[in-house]
């Protein structure tokens, strides 16, 4: 199938066959971030059930409480939630800009300034309110 046709469909990958693309994704050893936000934006979130959605951004336990009550849908509760916060999708996020996943899972800062600085940048791209993955699969979860 032609790549920009590919492209254009939309699809959308369960947990498992998310990571097998992530897979092939990166055995590319030039693969970039706007093919990991491509994915994000493909992972299912419709796998959430309960008759309330509730859209938060991280504070405190709020989610934690919510996430055992059947009634309400989080974004928690979805394939795309547990494919962004797997070790594969934060292993790969990293790679893109030479990083491992022991650096990228690191609460400290790391010992070489700019490492820790092209950490925080994609850091904030990743979370960013618009333009990330979370901001992608945020826009699908309605």
């Amino acid at each position: 199938m032609h790549s920009k046709y590919r492209e254009r469909i939309k699809m959308s990958y369960d947990y498992d066959n998310a990571l097998k693309e992530l897979a092939k994704i990166v055995a590319n050893p030039a693969y970039t971030k706007a093919e990991l936000l491509n994915l994000a934006k493909q992972v299912d979130v419709s796998n959430a059930k309960g008759s309330i959605t509730v859209l938060y951004s991280r504070m405190g336990d709020v989610p934690a409480a919510m996430a055992t009550d059947p009634n309400i849908r989080i974004l928690d509760k979805t394939d795309a939630f547990k494919f962004l916060t797997s070790n594969a999708f934060n292993d790969a996020l990293g790679g893109a800009i030479g990083l491992t996943l022991d650096e990228m899972q690191d609460k400290n800062p790391l010992s070489d300034p700019v490492k820790q600085a092209l950490k925080e940048d994609l850091l904030n791209w990743n979370f960013h309110g618009t333009d990330g993955p979370w901001a992608g699969i945020s826009k699908k979860f309605r």
